[in-house]
């Protein structure tokens, strides 16, 4: 259970410490995320982030990505379990102009070789979802930033919304944030979580108009 009060099932126990980071940069900024308002995450992964938008910010809607099956499975699950009803899943990955595309799976599981599982998924672009305006976009999807945010260059500049965005190194972070910044948003401040065997990720916070 999340200190929240939430009811979550991760597909490995590991998750669990990226799940627990994402409860604290809610808990220390609270004040920069809207409340009360439609939420776009990418990357949902089993579902925290989005059930921490309904029972922490109180978003009206709350739109949730996610291409891996386990995950997904489980994002289903959690918003049953939690009785979340306002949140959407969807099992496209949120990516730039593919289709489709090969996802390396941070869930521990690994082949005879010791490399972690590779899986095909289908893709949309942040413009095509025919969604109602967002006020806040979650992309959670180490080292597809950029692409994600490439496909989201209509709806992020007309919206406006303000952003959450996890990047893995020093040159997507300067990428991500000429992006974003060209299309309208301010970067605000950046925090680092820790991820699996100890790999780390900035996420960036972007505020909208």
């Amino acid at each position: 259970m999340a200190a929240s009060g939430i009811q979550i099932r991760n597909s490995d126990k590991r998750m669990e410490k990226v799940g627990k980071a994402y409860e604290e940069l809610i808990s220390n900024h609270e004040d920069f995320f809207p409340h009360k308002s439609t939420f776009i995450d990418c990357g949902a992964g089993s579902g925290l982030f989005s059930l921490l938008c309904i029972s922490v910010l109180k978003a009206e809607r709350v739109y949730a990505y996610e291409g891996y099956y386990r995950n997904f499975s489980l994002l289903l699950d959690n918003i049953t379990e939690n009785s979340a009803f306002n949140v959407t899943a969807d099992d496209h990955h949120i990516m730039g102009d593919t289709g489709r595309e090969w996802l390396n799976v941070e869930s521990g599981v690994v082949n005879s070789l010791g490399i972690g599982e590779k899986i095909l998924v289908e893709t949309r672009k942040l413009d095509d979802l025919t969604l109602p305006g967002a006020g806040f976009i979650n992309i959670a999807v180490p080292g597809a930033a950029k692409g994600i945010i490439m496909g989201g260059r209509r709806r992020i500049g007309k919206e406006q919304p303000s952003m959450m965005v996890e990047i893995m190194s020093g040159k997507e972070e300067r990428e991500v944030r000429k992006i974003v910044e060209e299309l309208g948003l301010a970067h605000e401040f950046t925090e680092t979580i820790q991820r699996l065997e100890g790999a780390e990720s900035r996420i960036l916070f972007f505020s909208g108009k």
